[in-house]
């Protein structure tokens, strides 16, 4: 006898692989903001830090060291650059 134990979405991502998405979507669109790339010029050895704000909601900062150079808070269910600080 054969039966069906559960239907399996091949094409669904696991929680991690989701997060980690999230997390490089979330870098992808702060990178993109506006000052950030200016902020970045003739530093190479920069980070980027990830956070969580909320459930769609994350803030990237960019930075070296002790010194942050920007920091982008994005919406990456909108695609969207909410606030932006460039020091």
């Amino acid at each position: 006898n054969v039966f069906i134990e559960k239907f399996v979405d091949p094409n669904e991502l696991s929680e991690e692989e989701a997060a980690d998405k999230q997390r490089n979507d979330a870098i992808n669109i702060a990178y993109s903001a506006d000052g950030v790339w200016q902020a970045l010029e003739n530093h190479d050895n920069w980070t980027t830090y990830v956070e969580r704000q909320g459930e769609h909601v994350l803030s990237v900062s960019f930075a070296e060291g002790d010194t942050t150079y920007a920091t982008v808070v994005v919406d990456v269910n909108d695609e969207k650059v909410l606030k932006v600080q460039v020091d």
